[in-house]
């Protein structure tokens, strides 16, 4: 089903689509839906979305704009309302979504699709997000970057203002967005500069000021910056499939090849593909890792940064000491990042400086992210000296104090509370129990795990506190702690957490399952017996409870305890409104053997289950041990519903069991049947007699033909199931051999070949002559047959 929304200005009823419209409108929606679809495929149909003239069209493309379960949609849509720069008012609100989330990939073709339209409203988006200093750093970038498409003096204002921001990378953005916008390379980083410039042409009427930066050639430029970048897309591609395409004794050298290339893309696609070997445990050679080592000083950010990355997964002294010289000259904060990762996989104490070092900045990014988590990771292979752990206790606290009273991103404090969890000391206990509160569920995470590692049973009633937490992962992760540090005393609020009515997420409610089956099965029988009763009284327990049971029944066992018979009926009792009566019979079985031989008045009410159990299981023991039964109103119940079952068997279509059921019962039963007994019983085992007949010979009619078929796998499968049958397969089969010798005109192949067939089932049957006259032939099959 597709569904369209609709927004304010498309509210009036629009006029009903055409036949061939709603089917391309339907087409071009399913080819934005579907995620197998090339993202070309995707852009082409959000092309023609937009130039169709129904409304339920551009109702379509907000709808999909609108959805972030959609991320490809979305992107190709921006990336076509950004390429066709029209003013759309109706896509201002969900671009400024899109611009403002949490995907990466997202927010620049949001931001560019905004500075297309030529809205005020749109650009007014865009100003609002670059001067959001709330606003996470890569989404002022995404607006900044979009601004120099925005030929507008509120534009150029905040990009001036924005030269003075106190993030560098903000700053940084501002300065190339009015290169761009401007068309100026002659005032570089020079902030004065651009006031001056500024303050000379602010007051201006717009066609003076702007008089040089006509819209076309903005516009040229901002195409062929964009052909530029699929360009190198599809250069990346092709390079891949060159590589992938190439015998791998040959790839080392494409490798080589492709870290030598002029086009910062292609260096950074060969790092990539070297990674690649990595992570598929393939070995890379000594000439491919100096060569990576030596592009980390690259001037391309890109392929530093994918440099780095190689370099963290590859181990030895040569690696760590090149991250170490770089990570001092880094001055780009993401290069930094992926630096200091690497640093943190080698885990080495060396790198310890460097880390600490980025600590101390305190420039609250995502560096300083990756730094306590390299410092968490080295911390977790090392164990850090006295002087090495107060150093780190009082930096990591310093900083996170820091980010309490600043704006520093969550994953900042997410990263410093999992350092601080790996280090262990006390004094980090009352920040991550304050971090538990945190409105950021990934901090409140990070608290919990840290916690955990700590390992302070005290701290478990803190983070019991968390057990109904807004957050799927936050509550998974309070499961765990929990379980580790004291899971006998939080077996009720793991309980709670397996509860559909109280616990949404299957994944929450799998994880607590397992905490409750791990403490129960070293729990002393009550505790088991509450569990059980408390699951009892839900309305769908399922599988869960039969669980529970059979915990609690392996402990009252060990217990030798009195109570086992009466949980065994419940486990029975429990696994027959399963429909698993095979398993209850056991279980019934034993609860009356208990009662029987301490002579209790529930034995025969319990055998009267464990009767019901076998016959539901279609098991013939029932026969049996109802010959067993010395009571005879108990015999004579347990009688008239093995009758009852073999005619619900025979009316379901059971025939098999009801017959092999309904041909013991006479010759177990015996004499200690009534007359009114025997004769009932005798109707039903002649009923499944019939029926067991009627399938044998329909079954033997369709194997015939096998038999006699060419191939050889074939006529040895029909015959297998023939000697399957047995001594149930003589009389259908001398049946159709009655049917072959008796035809007009006979069929003597056929003849044979049963001949042949009856045989290896039965040596017993001779005195057949194929030449003896028809009427000798079938005196003699008759003879068989009633003999």
């Amino acid at each position: 089903m597709l569904v369209w929304a609709v927004s304010p200005a498309l509210a009036a009823p629009p006029k009903p689509l055409t036949p061939e419209q709603d089917s391309e409108l339907r087409t071009l929606c399913e080819q934005l839906s579907d995620a197998s679809r090339a993202r070309q495929t995707k852009r082409d149909a959000a092309s023609l979305l937009l130039i169709r003239s129904y409304p339920q069209a551009k109702e379509a493309l907000v709808g999909f704009l609108s959805d972030p379960a959609n991320r490809p949609a979305q992107i190709a849509i921006a990336e076509v309302l950004a390429a066709n720069g029209q003013g759309h008012a109706e896509f201002i609100e969900p671009l400024a979504a899109m611009l403002r989330c949490d995907e990466p990939a997202v927010r620049a073709p949001a931001a560019r699709a905004l500075a297309a339209c030529k809205l005020p409203a749109a650009a007014a988006q865009l100003v609002d997000a670059a001067a959001d200093r709330r606003a996470d750093t890569p989404v002022r970038i995404a607006a900044i970057e979009a601004l120099q498409f925005v030929l507008d003096k509120e534009a150029v204002n905040t990009l001036i203002h924005l030269l003075d921001d106190r993030s560098p990378p903000v700053r940084e953005a501002a300065f190339d967005s009015l290169e761009r916008l401007a068309n100026r390379r002659d005032f570089g980083r020079d902030r004065a500069k651009w006031k001056r410039w500024w303050a000379l042409n602010a007051d201006r009427p717009r066609d003076q000021w702007l008089s040089e930066l006509a819209d076309s050639l903005a516009r040229t430029r901002h195409d062929l910056e964009a052909a530029n970048a699929r360009l190198r897309e599809r250069l990346v591609r092709a390079t891949e499939d060159l590589y992938l395409a190439t015998p791998a004794s040959q790839r080392d050298t494409i490798l080589a090849t492709l870290l030598e290339d002029p086009l910062g893309d292609v260096r950074a696609t060969g790092v990539r593909l070297i990674e690649r070997k990595i992570a598929a445990a393939e070995s890379v050679n000594l000439d491919l890792q100096g060569r990576v080592r030596t592009l980390l000083d690259d001037p391309d950010p890109r392929v530093r940064r994918a440099c780095a990355s190689v370099l963290g997964r590859l181990s030895g002294p040569e690696a760590l000491e090149v991250l170490l010289a770089r990570v001092e000259a880094e001055s780009d904060l993401a290069v930094r990042e992926e630096l200091l990762t690497a640093l943190g996989q080698h885990g080495d104490a060396k790198a310890l400086p460097a880390i600490v070092g980025e600590l101390e900045r305190r420039n609250g990014s995502a560096a300083t992210a990756a730094a306590a988590r390299a410092l968490a990771r080295i911390a977790e292979r090392l164990p850090l000296s006295g002087d090495d752990r107060a150093g780190m206790q009082a930096l990591l606290l310093q900083r996170h104090t820091e980010t309490l009273n600043g704006e520093a991103p969550a994953a900042v404090r997410e990263a410093l509370l999992a350092a601080m969890g790996v280090i262990g000391s006390p004094d980090f206990a009352p920040v991550l129990i304050e971090a538990l509160q945190d409105a950021s569920a990934v901090v409140r995470l990070a608290a919990v795990n840290g916690l955990l590692k700590m390992g302070d049973p005290a701290r478990v009633d803190a983070i019991a506190s968390l057990a109904a937490d807004s957050d799927r992962g936050v509550r998974q992760a309070v499961i765990v702690a929990l379980r580790t540090l004291d899971g006998r005393q939080h077996l009720d609020a793991f309980l709670r957490r397996t509860d559909p009515t109280e616990e949404p997420d299957p994944g929450v409610r799998q994880q607590a399952w397992t905490a409750v089956m791990a403490v129960l099965e070293t729990s002393e029988p009550d505790t088991i017996g509450r569990v059980a009763a408390s699951l009892a009284r839900r309305s769908d327990p399922g599988e869960q409870l039969i669980r529970v049971r059979l915990l609690h029944v392996a402990a009252l066992r060990r217990a030798e305890s009195p109570q086992l018979p009466r949980v065994l009926c419940r486990l029975g009792e429990d696994l027959l409104a399963a429909n698993r009566p095979a398993e209850a019979a056991v279980h019934l079985r034993d609860a009356y053997s208990v009662y029987a031989t301490a002579a209790d008045p529930n034995a025969p009410h319990v055998w009267g289950q464990w009767i019901d159990a076998l016959l539901a299981a279609e098991n013939p023991a029932a026969v049996k041990a109802i010959a067993d039964q010395a009571d005879p109103n108990a015999f004579a119940s347990a009688v008239d519903r093995l009758c009852a079952r073999i005619d619900s068997l025979l009316d379901a279509g059971r025939v098999s069991p009801a017959f092999q059921i309904g041909t013991a019962a006479p010759k177990l039963l015996g004499e200690r049947l009534t007359p009114e007994q025997r004769q009932r019983l005798e109707q039903c085992a002649a009923a499944a007699r019939a029926r067991q007949q009627q399938v044998d010979r329909e079954r033997v009619a369709a194997l015939i033909p096998r038999l006699m078929a060419m191939e050889d796998s074939t006529r040895t499968a029909a015959l297998q199931e023939l000697q399957a049958l047995g001594d149930r397969a003589l009389p259908p089969l001398l049946g159709e051999l009655r049917k072959f010798v008796a035809a007009d005109p006979p069929n003597p192949e056929a003849e044979k070949a049963l001949l042949n067939i009856l045989k290896q089932i039965a040596p017993r049957l001779d005195g057949y002559d194929t030449a003896a006259p028809r009427a000798q032939r079938l005196e003699r099959i008759d003879g068989w047959l009633n003999g």
